[in-house]
């Protein structure tokens, strides 16, 4: 899909001369002038789709640099210093790209579940490490048999017995 084929290409022509110098580029004032800020939130995403070249789902600063060639090819290359600019102002989570979509958010939830996952296991590897260990105390330790038990009472019944008697 082609730009002209959102937006207006008067509006598009008329946006791309206000910002033909270098380091004069506003995104918040284009975006208004080619009628994004008036648009559905479905044609931005259309827009948006057409940015991205490589259609990761994000805009990179790569594409960025290019993003008025995405309007129109006699769109001008942007600076190094209003691609930083429009990078910073744009790039929410600070990793680098431009999302939309809620793709960010749900690679983020995604990020987080698997990490919370691992925490999980990683507790439940230490408990179970820690019942193990328990066992193995406990196992190591004599357990008293029945055996052992008649024998203690044994012993117990012959020394009242003895105290009952006195000495011989």
């Amino acid at each position: 899909m082609a730009m002209q084929d959102l937006l207006k290409a008067e509006d598009i022509k008329k946006a791309l001369d206000s910002f033909k110098a270098a380091d004069s580029f506003d995104h918040k004032k284009f975006f208004e002038l080619v009628g994004l800020k008036a648009m559905s939130a479905e044609n931005v995403k259309k827009v948006f789709r057409v940015l991205d070249v490589d259609a990761s789902g994000f805009i990179e600063e790569e594409e960025l640099k290019f993003v008025l060639k995405g309007f129109s090819k006699d769109g001008r290359d942007l600076t190094d210093k209003e691609t930083k600019a429009f990078l910073d102002a744009a790039d929410k989570d600070g990793d680098g790209k431009i999302g939309i979509d809620g793709k960010r958010q749900r690679e983020r939830q995604r990020d987080r579940n698997t990490i919370q996952t691992n925490i999980s296991r990683t507790e439940t590897d230490r408990k179970r490490a820690e019942t193990n260990t328990s066992t193995e105390t406990s196992s190591r330790e004599p357990k008293e048999t029945n055996a052992d038990k008649k024998r203690q009472k044994l012993r117990a019944n012959q020394k009242e017995t003895n105290s009952f008697r006195g000495p011989m």
